[in-house]
């Protein structure tokens, strides 16, 4: 059985500004268009760019997920009291029948009313109200104290209300997740096709024109703005196989003291921006491959280059041969 690959952002600009940059990077093609086309750039690839752009900013933000789950747990909690508060009326009356250390009592189990787990409360009702109804039936003492098929329906009534918005509250958090990983996926997408652009954009105008270079430096930091100079470096690398030194992909890159691991593009590839100088090593796993640690010295505002060597797990042979 195969699991979903987690995805991880490859840019740390947050979300509006990645839209915002990708906006001015696709005006400055449009007013540079003929060198591009020089370069093999076609109006397709820009057009399919812009549509790139338009899905990822048509997705909902993550603020707005969060406030469903938050609409949806509120509203679990509320059911959640109104059930306990009607467990409870029945706790009431058979303490008065039976007193608490009787066994007709304790057999409510109703000690676990309190800061329990919301499977245990939707048990726990369930059982309060299989006891009461019998109990209804057998023990006039609980009668004469006042509990009623009223009270034993409302519990059962509560009760199904509070799952419905158990299931409720996780259908939304796992939209929530689902929205979160078809953000992040668009916005991968949209990254990495405006880093190759503003590539072919600064070499254009490398040595000519300074101020159409400055126009497609993008700087992968959460507000848009150069790192501090000499704190990081840019880390590229290359993973293959050891054995056929065929690129390998579906891997990933976990930095020493970096919080989130940089995805191995389909051809192999992966990048790293903002690389801490006292960063000296790579971890890169892969399917099917071993992890392979990689160590290395940061070059403070300048980029590094790696080739990660992987070697391929050995099958295990089929049972029997």
């Amino acid at each position: 059985m195969t699991t979903e690959k987690i995805l991880t952002r490859s840019y740390n600009l947050t979300d509006s500004l990645l839209k915002q940059t990708a906006d001015g990077i696709v005006i400055n093609i449009e007013r540079d268009m003929d060198d591009f086309t020089d370069r093999g750039i076609t109006q397709d690839r820009i057009d399919a760019f812009k549509d790139s752009i338009t899905l990822f900013d048509g997705l909902p933000y993550d603020d707005i997920s969060l406030g469903n789950v938050i609409i949806a747990t509120q509203d679990k909690e509320a059911k959640c009291d109104k059930l306990k508060k009607a467990i409870r009326s029945i706790r009431m009356v058979a303490e008065n029948a039976y007193g608490t250390f009787d066994g007709r009592y304790r057999i409510y189990e109703f000690e676990r009313l309190n800061n329990t787990p919301d499977d245990v409360v939707h048990r726990l009702a369930r059982s309060v109200a299989d006891t009461a109804a019998i109990q209804l039936l057998a023990n006039p003492e609980i009668v004469a104290e006042g509990l009623t098929q009223a009270m034993i329906t409302k519990v059962l009534e509560c009760d199904v209300a509070f799952d419905a918005a158990i299931d409720n509250q996780t259908k939304v958090m796992r939209k929530r997740d689902t929205d979160a990983q078809n953000r992040i996926k668009a916005g991968n997408i949209v990254f990495k096709e405006m880093r190759k652009l503003c590539n072919v954009g600064k070499d254009l105008y490398y040595d000519d024109d300074p101020a159409r270079y400055n126009d497609y430096i993008i700087y992968n930091t959460s507000d848009g703005t150069p790192p501090p100079t000499g704190e990081f470096g840019t880390v590229r690398g290359v993973v293959k196989d050891s054995q056929t030194l065929e690129e390998v992909d579906n891997g990933l890159g976990f930095f020493q003291n970096m919080e989130n691991p940089v995805e191995v593009d389909t051809d192999g590839t992966f990048e790293c921006d903002n690389v801490p100088k006292d960063c000296t090593y790579v971890i890169v796993t892969s399917d099917g491959k071993e992890d392979k640690r990689v160590d290395f010295i940061v070059v403070p505002d300048g980029e590094l280059n790696l080739t990660v060597y992987v070697d391929a797990v050995a099958e295990e042979p089929p049972p029997g041969t």
